[in-house]
């Protein structure tokens, strides 16, 4: 089995890296987000929406704040370039790191 790596970074400076199984077949952020929160319930994944439109609404106590600046979102990166589209669109495959940070709307990461 093939695999991509997910990892969530909080703002405390922990993180959770997780290997997601991908096969030799391309899946969407989207896909391995829902994979995750099959495999680590405890996890606490809250997503909303689906396919193209499935949006990563917190992580455990972190939920999205809003747009407003200052407010901290979940944001998410594919081999270190930040995702122009949201993560039902973003096609992985085998190899790629996906990485999930909570941070303030004016941060770039």
């Amino acid at each position: 089995m093939k695999y991509a790596c997910t990892i969530f970074h909080v703002p405390s400076g922990q993180c959770r890296t997780l290997r997601v199984p991908v096969g030799e077949r391309e899946c969407s952020v989207a896909d391995a987000l829902l994979a995750v929160r099959d495999a680590e319930p405890g996890l606490g994944l809250l997503i909303d929406g689906a396919g193209k439109s499935t949006f990563l609404r917190g992580v455990g106590t972190l939920k999205n704040e809003g747009a407003l600046p200052g407010c901290s979102n979940w944001m998410f990166t594919v081999n270190g370039e930040i995702a122009a589209q949201g993560a039902g669109s973003i096609l992985i495959t085998a190899g790629d790191l996906v990485e999930w940070r909570f941070v303030p709307t004016v941060d770039v990461m």
